[in-house]
């Protein structure tokens, strides 16, 4: 069973029953570098997003494959920035950050090429998804969720990277219980950042990876082309008042648009004043009252689990 890429074939991406190497409605090849047999259709090209998202057999390992949408192909500052996301994963080796294989281009019988990552498959769901079959999170869960996902980025921040697009649905559970970080595609090195940001920014756009924030989790500074440790702790908290409530940071239940105000302790069931003061110095619009660093988040964690219940620590 395999499904052809082609993006003119007539069988792309329908699953064929066939043994054959190539395709036989365009004759392409349905093996990718020798080795990984595309099985199953995850994302479409148009759903929201920059790539088809498949999943891949790989000798019997079932792994990721981002297929970069074809409107793209001529941008070779788009192109880039797909390759990026290889580059910085291998630098980034860490269990809670998947392991990339490779970049490579496909070529397929029409003469056109397909650049594809493939990387390791999470087997679990984003909390995104996670949430819409469960009830928001309680305290208890929050401390154990934000702790590993501030050590997380405290691997990544030692790295001197940044990740910018920190949010539920690029968390993921996985069945183990563990949390996963994903989508490293608009993480950027701190030390680059100053001279080119605002160059790729304005092509990540495209990507939807650094937006002019209309969901209320991209911290106010790096709407302004300025990014920092604090940025991701501030998008980071945004993500948890959702997890917290079920509601998105801007639904109109919970923000003032004309204030700017985010109301939403009241929507958080038997939440303790300690985490919710925790979490909102994490997206204070202070940059100078954010936590200067992970090590911080994490020792103030430890000590909110200590003013908690006592089933709280582990």
């Amino acid at each position: 069973m395999s499904i052809c890429l082609n993006p003119d074939c007539t069988q792309r991406n329908l699953l064929v029953d066939s043994r054959e190497r190539y395709c036989q409605s365009c004759g392409s090849d349905l093996v990718l570098q020798n080795r990984y047999l595309v099985t199953k259709l995850i994302r479409d090209f148009c759903d929201p997003g920059y790539s088809s998202i498949y999943l891949v057999d790989d000798n019997g390992t079932p792994k990721i494959l981002k297929v970069l949408q074809q409107r793209y192909n001529n941008q070779l500052r788009v192109i880039q920035l797909f390759k990026q996301e290889v580059e910085v994963l291998q630098k980034l080796e860490h269990p809670a950050i998947p392991k990339v294989d490779c970049y490579f281009q496909h070529g397929v019988s029409n003469g056109k090429s397909l650049h594809c990552v493939v990387m390791e498959k999470i087997d679990g769901c984003t909390l995104k998804e996670w949430l819409q079959h469960h009830q928001p999170i309680d305290q208890k869960q929050a401390v154990n969720w934000l702790k590993q996902i501030v050590t997380i980025l405290q691997f990544v921040h030692q790295r001197n990277y940044l990740h910018r697009d920190v949010r539920a649905n690029n968390i993921m559970l996985e069945n183990s219980g563990k949390l996963v970080l994903i989508d490293f595609a608009g993480a950027i090195e701190r030390n680059l950042i100053y001279k080119s940001y605002a160059c790729i920014r304005k092509v990540s756009a495209i990507f939807r990876f650094t937006k002019i924030d209309t969901d209320g989790y991209t911290a106010p500074e790096q709407n302004r082309n300025y990014c920092l440790p604090q940025s991701d702790f501030f998008a980071l908290g945004r993500s948890f008042v959702y997890l917290l409530t079920g509601k998105e940071p801007k639904d109109a239940t919970m923000y003032d648009a004309k204030k700017d105000q985010l109301d939403w302790r009241k929507y958080a069931n038997g939440i303790s004043d300690e985490l919710a003061d925790f979490i909102d110095k994490m997206m204070t619009y202070d940059l100078q009252k954010r936590h200067k660093n992970a090590k911080e988040m994490l020792k103030d964690l430890d000590r909110i689990a200590r003013t908690l219940e006592p089933h709280l620590q582990d």
